[in-house]
């Protein structure tokens, strides 16, 4: 008896050391990467194309670390590139049912999106078609684990970081394209709650936007369902944009716009709907140029001299807001300071 006591002492404590050594080999850089490199070489044969990874890191239990992640789309261009992706969260959390996520920083991005003839699908369209399937039948479930079936788990999100993200849209169907750069997006939430369609956000922070968006077909109008509109109710704390520049042209009809804003806080925040409320606490606009051009023809064909509403230019527009409420078709604010110039 006190030899076979003594052999499954020693059984236990070798299956302990093993599963030891397993969790401390994990946690190496080695292990992780060559772990890594082997699911993206099978993800690669998966969806027929080239999947590549320069570094793979995760910490136990609170960070996962990616660095140099590439993804061609079947043209064998560029559809994702990431220089940085780091996140991290509280692992054991989902145990509790919980996704808590402490920071995302992602860096360094660039994407290509597009979608021509003749398939008129997008370029990444392949990779959902990979893995979807034949969906197996759902399993009845008893009444009484129903409610904890379908209950989804609690999300926070304290704070996201993208920077130097550029992002380029070309939709040959639709006759849109778009180039989209911007050096530094942060939000954080203070409340996320997508049963109740309730978010708050404690900050959004918007700096470097450029955007030139062109339109050159025009747009089939598109028949929506009626029905009732979800109760929605967004709020946040600071919501800041600065440096931004934005053009639209459409090549169809000839108009044209653009906005170059300086800088843009807003205070305190808050809508709901579907009575479409609004409330802001004070909003800061700091000079900002607007344009709009459009081909300016009276009814027998002839242009206008003179002002044009389309034709205008405002530059040197500031604003300065205080207790901003609308309700329906009414609202009201309190107005400090306002200015601008206007040539047409």
């Amino acid at each position: 008896m006190r030899k076979f006591v003594k052999i499954a002492g020693w059984v236990c404590a070798s299956i302990l050391l093993l599963l030891l050594f397993i969790l401390i080999a994990l946690q190496t850089s080695f292990v992780q990467n060559s772990i890594a490199q082997r699911v993206v070489a099978q993800l690669s044969d998966q969806l027929d194309t080239h999947i590549s990874i320069d570094r793979f890191r995760m910490r136990v239990p609170g960070s996962v670390h990616l660095s140099g992640l590439y993804v061609q789309d079947r043209d064998r261009d560029t559809l994702w590139y990431s220089e940085t992706l780091t996140v991290k969260l509280d692992m054991f959390g989902l145990i509790r049912n919980r996704l808590t996520v402490h920071s995302v920083l992602l860096e360094n991005v660039t994407a290509n999106i597009k979608r021509t003839y003749p398939d008129e699908l997008y370029n990444f369209d392949f990779i959902p078609a990979a893995f979807a399937g034949d969906t197996p039948e759902k399993e009845t479930v008893p009444a009484a684990n129903e409610k904890e079936a379908r209950d989804p788990p609690a999300i926070s999100i304290t704070s996201v970081e993208l920077k130097n993200i550029t992002i380029r849209y070309n939709d040959e169907v639709v006759g849109d394209s778009a180039g989209i750069s911007f050096t530094e997006l942060s939000f954080g939430f203070r409340e996320i709650d997508p049963d109740n369609y309730r978010f708050s956000l404690s900050h959004f922070q918007l700096d470097g936007l450029y955007a030139h968006v062109i339109q050159t077909k025009e747009k089939e109008s598109v028949e929506t369902e009626a029905g009732d509109p979800p109760v929605l109710d967004i709020s946040a704390d600071l919501i800041g944009l600065s440096s931004v520049d934005v053009r639209y042209e459409n090549i169809v009809s000839g108009d044209l716009i653009h906005l170059d804003l300086q800088s843009l806080q807003i205070n305190e925040v808050a809508y709901s709907s579907p009575s479409n409320e609004i409330g802001i606490a004070a909003m800061q606009l700091t000079p900002t140029s607007f344009a709009y051009r459009a081909p300016p023809e009276t009814e027998d064909g002839t242009t206008r001299d003179g002002f044009d509403f389309n034709d205008m230019h405002i530059s040197g527009f500031t604003l300065d807001l205080e207790d901003i409420r609308f309700s329906g078709e009414t609202g009201g604010a309190k107005i400090n300071a306002i200015g601008f110039r206007e040539k047409s």
